[in-house]
C-alpha cells in the first residue's frame, strides 16, 4: 500500500563529483567557502566555489561519504566542473571523478514519523546520517534527500508515490536554495544568492578564491541586490537567466531558477532591493513576492 503523504522525485538533473585521496579535505578547504576541517561527518551543507573576483563559479552541496566527499551539482555541468577543479590539484593527493554509481531521490512531504522511517535525521537543516551506504539528508521540514546506489534507493521509496522532479525543485525554491547552472556563473557574489543566510560561508576561515571580496561585502553589511522568491501565474514559463523587468520595462533583475508543479509556478530571482515593492514582470507576466524562511536582515551564526 502506497504512502500518499510522502512523494519521491527521481533527480536525474543532479550529479556528483567524488573527491578522494589523502589531501581531499585540505583541497576542498582551500577551494570552497566553508571551513571543511570543522565540519562534522553528520552535516551536508551548501558551499560555494568562487572566482578571484568573488563571483560564484558553482554551488555545491558537500556530502561526506566514507573516506571521500561528494559534490552535488547540476548533472549537465558536473563533468566540466570536475575538469576545472582538477586544474587546482597540482601535486596534491586528490582524485576527482564523476560518481556514476550514485543517484539521488528527493522525498517531499510526509510526517516526521514517515521521514524518520526512512532514516532521515529528525531536525536541523543539512543534518545527515549514513546507513547501509545510503546518505539521508534533512534539507527542510518537508524535504529530504536520499543518496546512494539506484538499487538501494528504489527499495527505500517503494511505498511512496512518485512525483515529477519539479515538485522537489519547488520545495527547494520555497527554502530559498539557488542553483547555479550554465550561463549564471561568474555573475553573483554569494550574498546576492543569500548564501550568508544559509550558512554556506565561513567568514572566519583563511584564504580561498574570492575570499577578500566576499569578506569586504560582509564587512560593509549590505548588498544592493538579493535573491527573492516570487510566484508567477501557472502556465507562464520562466527560465533561468530571464530578465526581471519593472513597469517601465527596465531590467532590474535576473531569474535564478524556476519550477512549476501542482498548479504552482514559482521562481527565485536576484533583484534590486529598492525595487522589491514595485510591480515586477518576467516576459510580461506579473510576479507576486513570496516569503523566504530566513529573515533578510539576520545573519546566521557561524
Amino acid at each position: 500500500m502506497q504512502n500518499h503523504s510522502s512523494r519521491y522525485c527521481q533527480r536525474d538533473d543532479l550529479g556528483f563529483i567524488e573527491v578522494a585521496g589523502n589531501d581531499a579535505r585540505t583541497f576542498l578547504h582551500a577551494q570552497l567557502s566553508l571551513a571543511i576541517p570543522a565540519l562534522p561527518w553528520t552535516a551536508a551543507p551548501l558551499a560555494g566555489w568562487h572566482d578571484p573576483k568573488g563571483r560564484l563559479r558553482a554551488l555545491f552541496r558537500l556530502v561526506p561519504r566514507g573516506r571521500s566527499w561528494l559534490l552535488m551539482a547540476p548533472r549537465a555541468d558536473a563533468d566540466g566542473l570536475a575538469a576545472k577543479l582538477r586544474m587546482f590539484v597540482l601535486r596534491s593527493d586528490v582524485e576527482l571523478s564523476l560518481a556514476a554509481d550514485v543517484a539521488l531521490v528527493s522525498v517531499v512531504g510526509g510526517t516526521d514519523d514517515r521521514l524518520a522511517g526512512l532514516g532521515v535525521p529528525p531536525d536541523g537543516a543539512n543534518a545527515m546520517i549514513e546507513i547501509d551506504r545510503v546518505c539521508r539528508l534533512r534539507i527542510g521540514p518537508e524535504l529530504a534527500y536520499l543518496i546512494g546506489s539506484p538499487h538501494a534507493l528504489t527499495g527505500l521509496v517503494a511505498d511512496c508515490k512518485r512525483a515529477p522532479p519539479a515538485l522537489a525543485e519547488l520545495a527547494e525554491i520555497e527554502l530559498g536554495i539557488a542553483s547555479i547552472t550554465a550561463g549564471l556563473e561568474h555573475q553573483f557574489v554569494p550574498q546576492m544568492l543569500n548564501l550568508d543566510r544559509l550558512g554556506a560561508i565561513a567568514f572566519d576561515k583563511g584564504c580561498y578564491p574570492g575570499q577578500e571580496v566576499i569578506a569586504r561585502v560582509h564587512n560593509l553589511g549590505a548588498v544592493k541586490r538579493r535573491m527573492q522568491r516570487f510566484a508567477i501565474e501557472p502556465g507562464a514559463r520562466a527560465e533561468a537567466g530571464a530578465a526581471v523587468r519593472d513597469a517601465e520595462h527596465s531590467v532590474i533583475g535576473q531569474v535564478i531558477r524556476a519550477a512549476e508543479a501542482c498548479d504552482r509556478s514559482e521562481l527565485l530571482a536576484v533583484v534590486g532591493l529598492d525595487a522589491s515593492t514595485r510591480p515586477l514582470y518576467v516576459d510580461g507576466k506579473r510576479l507576486t513576492r513570496l516569503p523566504l524562511p530566513y529573515e533578510e536582515g539576520d545573519r546566521p551564526a557561524q
